[in-house]
């Protein structure tokens, strides 16, 4: 007999949007439901077939950003953990080899999530989430040729007004954050960044608004607004694209990033319990290259104890913090020698 259908009011929502249960809906462990089906007539076939884990790639989250200069939309589509996870124990679940799946069967589904069901929209109007490229090439192995799903970094500067805006609405009271970009915030500001590293026409004047949100990221708590927890990613990108504003930006940039208190929270970022290392080193190079010019802000630095987080990163195995380190304490012993040795700096050198 044929499984044809199962109700019940307590299934989860995201497992029938993922299209775990192939329309059923369902309240029992996932293992249990592809036991049953697959001891159906034709089950193990359905379950152990790639289309499972094509109907997952049709099925992205669509947000339109309309560009200010014309009536052109850009769809820009990511895919959630939850759908990503279940694409990943699809593939385990059914051994599949993903090296043989057709590049062409691949780039349509992904470009089923562009269409909503309708025609799907021409490239210059497609955009697939960087981090979601990444982890269908990189944590599935999936062979997608990323200019055929949508544009390059790019060719997206005509719409770098409206992603600017998104960002910059994050601490606006007067524009409420619209709950709907949250899921998407870490993406614009990976844009953001890579705009910035654009060799040439880096559109730097256009993004230099963003620089108060940018600085309010590296510390931020959830806004009352709006219920966003900012991940360690989001701070790494918003530390990275100060950093570029202080080496690409024009003096005009370099006092927008200075006034909206970055040398603190630079600061307050080098202590040794951050999680992420890496965001260490950005704050480090921010520092040194603020600091060099502007000597008189390592008062600031000394107020949120910064003297003795150096020293401690005097420690570390990466060269650079080392070095970076060293070199704060150098700009510091001017005024602050006596400090230095309180702090114990002598058995460092």
């Amino acid at each position: 007999e044929h499984v044809v259908a199962f109700e019940s009011k307590g299934s989860s929502v995201n497992n029938a949007r993922s299209g775990r249960t192939h329309g059923l809906d369902v309240c029992l462990p996932m293992a249990e439901v592809e036991s049953i089906i697959e001891s159906r007539p034709g089950g193990k076939e359905l379950l152990r077939s790639d289309s499972r884990l094509l109907r997952l790639l049709c099925a992205g989250r669509c947000w339109k950003i309309k560009s200010t200069d014309s009536e052109r939309v850009l769809l820009f589509v990511k895919y959630t953990k939850s759908q990503l996870d279940e694409m990943k124990r699809v593939i385990q679940y059914t051994e599949l080899d993903v090296k043989k799946l057709s590049t062409r069967k691949l780039q349509t589904a992904i470009l089923s999530s562009f269409g909503n069901g309708h025609s799907i929209a021409p490239n210059c109007q497609r955009y697939l989430s960087g981090s979601s490229m990444d982890y269908l090439k990189d944590e599935l192995g999936l062979s997608v040729d990323t200019r055929s799903v949508g544009e390059s970094v790019s060719d997206l500067l005509r719409y770098i007004e409206p992603i600017v805006q998104i960002v910059v609405q994050y601490f606006d009271e007067n524009a409420p954050f619209i709950h709907n970009n949250t899921d998407i915030l870490s993406d614009y500001l990976q844009l953001i960044r890579q705009f910035l590293e654009l060799e040439s026409d880096a559109p730097i004047h256009r993004i230099a608004r963003a620089i108060p949100t940018l600085a309010k990221l590296l510390t931020s708590m959830p806004y009352p607004y709006h219920e966003y927890y900012v991940q360690n990613e989001d701070k790494m990108e918003a530390a990275k694209s100060l950093n570029l504003f202080l080496t690409k930006g024009t003096n005009m940039h370099r006092r927008m990033v200075v006034n909206a208190g970055v040398v603190s929270k630079f600061s307050r970022l080098l202590d040794g319990w951050n999680d992420d290392k890496s965001i260490i080193k950005v704050a480090l190079l921010g520092l040194v290259n603020i600091l060099d010019r502007e000597r008189f802000l390592v008062d600031t630095v000394v107020d949120e104890e910064g003297i003795q987080k150096l020293i401690a990163l005097l420690e570390s195995s990466d060269n650079v913090c080392v070095k970076s380190s060293l070199r704060l304490l150098v700009i510091a012993s001017n005024e602050y020698i006596q400090k230095l040795l309180d702090c114990g700096l002598v058995p460092h050198l």
